[in-house]
């Protein structure tokens, strides 16, 4: 499924939100107080009043590639998106990392994942699933 721009107001009819594009319906992910999200022309934090670009260093590897597969979850102050972007020149699977205090950013390559989950608890951290994964 894909999402397109919309446009909300408010009781005065000011305009609160406005983006235009493509959304990866599976990438919108609430973080904390925000929610982060992919679009076609890259990632999105939208704080409850309005949306801005955020790691635009990656803009240039997700240029024309369909994300629709891309996938997020938030656990412990980070934000992991399971995405494919052109590193090379050749399309690869990684997860971007995002730590929301300090806006950091970084790549895990070669992950041959199908889906990402979260399990916070006393120790919080986040659990990707592989697809050749041996379970015990």
């Amino acid at each position: 499924m894909e999402i397109y721009y919309q446009i909300l107001y408010n009781d005065r009819n000011k305009k609160r939100f406005y983006f235009q594009g493509k959304i990866y319906k599976k990438s919108v992910t609430l973080c904390g107080d925000n929610v982060i999200y992919l679009a076609k022309d890259g990632f999105y934090r939208f704080n409850g009043v309005s949306s801005y670009r955020v790691m635009k260093c990656y803009d240039k590897y997700l240029k024309d590639i369909d994300n629709s597969n891309a996938e997020g979850v938030y656990s412990n102050g980070k934000l992991y998106v399971k995405v494919i972007m052109r590193l090379d020149g050749v399309k690869n699977e990684v997860i971007v990392v995002y730590k929301l205090d300090d806006k950091s950013t970084y790549l895990l390559k070669d992950t041959n994942i199908t889906s990402l989950g979260a399990i916070d608890g006393e120790n919080r951290h986040a659990v990707a699933t592989t697809k050749n994964a041996n379970y015990v």
